[in-house]
């Protein structure tokens, strides 16, 4: 029983972290919906590649702009809700072309700054629904696998406590 919780305890891990990453994803799109449209100039844009060891290519869009809020100037680099690279759709490709772009011919584009904290803005508020489906997919599966594990675990301690207590036809009574 013990073996099987702690080989369970990683997968329930994943599927935790998976949920609070795509809860803390939703919870910040939903506050970033009454952020401050402003405009910015892209002083800098475009994607990161990066290949492993494998073959496997990741893609990362990056900007820095500078807008103005309540009489203010300010420098922002954040693309979207999430940093991280990865290869999920080709959404970073998409994103960092569209900065290059705006930077190249000098075209201002639209950044969305917090009006509590006028020194944090995002350019990309919209949710990446194929990433949400990706980290979902961890957290049904792995999730799913540590707590089935885990309670399997369990219920098969009932099961022995029942069959030593000779109440094998009525396990409910080996509770009792």
């Amino acid at each position: 029983r013990i073996f099987m919780t702690l080989f369970a305890l990683p997968f329930l891990g994943v599927g935790i972290w998976a949920t609070y990453s795509i809860s803390s994803n939703l919870m910040e799109a939903q506050a970033m919906q009454g952020w401050a449209p402003v405009q910015a100039r892209v002083i800098s844009g475009g994607v990161d590649s990066s290949t492993d060891s494998e073959g496997s290519t990741t893609f990362r869009a990056y900007a820095e702009y500078k807008y103005t809020y309540a009489r203010q100037d300010y420098t922002g680099t954040r693309v979207g809700i999430e940093g991280r690279s990865d290869n999920i759709g080709d959404t970073h490709e998409k994103r960092g072309a569209e900065l290059e772009a705006a930077q190249r011919e000098g075209r201002s584009i639209e950044v969305y700054v917090d009006p509590d904290m006028p020194y944090s803005s995002v350019i990309y508020r919209e949710l990446r629904w194929g990433m949400i489906a990706f980290k979902a997919l961890f957290a049904v599966l792995f999730g799913g696998a540590g707590l089935g594990l885990i309670i399997a675990a369990n219920l098969k301690k009932r099961r022995i406590d029942a069959a030593a207590l000779g109440t094998t036809d009525a396990p409910w009574l080996a509770n009792l």
